[in-house]
């Protein structure tokens, strides 16, 4: 056996038989798995969110086709929110959404996905408010403080206490 798994084998002993340490550790299991659970139900809500986008761009550009082909022989006067009005379509009707899908180890670490959104609509028009540039819901100023709760968070916040 080697001298680091001696030491190891008899720290751990010691370790085990302090009821303190056993219970401090338990604590942070707990703490690991409530973590873990919020964080996955968060990066499932942004999966699910993301496939409704894309659904709703593909459902709403296919019936922009369809209104377009059944308006391509018409003679009435194009309006505000015709598909043949360049300028609506190019702000509103034909925007497209740019997703960023979130990776596979999304649940452990949350990062900065509520401050950077996850989908940012891509349209020609000009929109100098920072509130409109995002698709993402509003947070509170406190939640943005403080960060989401995630097992990466419990290991840089909770670890170097217990």
């Amino acid at each position: 056996m080697t001298s680091g798994r001696v030491v190891f084998l008899l720290e751990w002993r010691i370790l085990r038989r302090d009821r303190a340490a056993m219970s401090i550790l338990g604590i942070f299991a707990v703490f690991l798995t409530i973590a873990a659970i919020a964080s996955g139900r968060h990066a499932q809500g942004i999966a699910e969110g993301l496939d409704k986008t894309q659904v709703e761009q593909t459902h709403r550009l296919s019936q922009l086709a369809s209104s377009l082909k059944a308006l391509e022989s018409s003679t009435k006067p194009v309006g505000a929110k015709d598909p043949r009005n360049t300028v609506w379509m190019g702000k509103e009707g034909a925007s497209l959404m740019a997703l960023l899908p979130p990776s596979p180890l999304a649940a452990i670490a949350v990062g900065q996905r509520d401050l950077h959104p996850q989908a940012v609509r891509v349209t020609s028009g000009v929109d100098l408010i920072r509130e409109k540039e995002t698709e993402t819901p509003m947070t509170g100023p406190t939640r943005l403080k403080t960060g989401a709760f995630d097992p990466a968070f419990v290991f840089v916040v909770l670890f170097p206490l217990v």
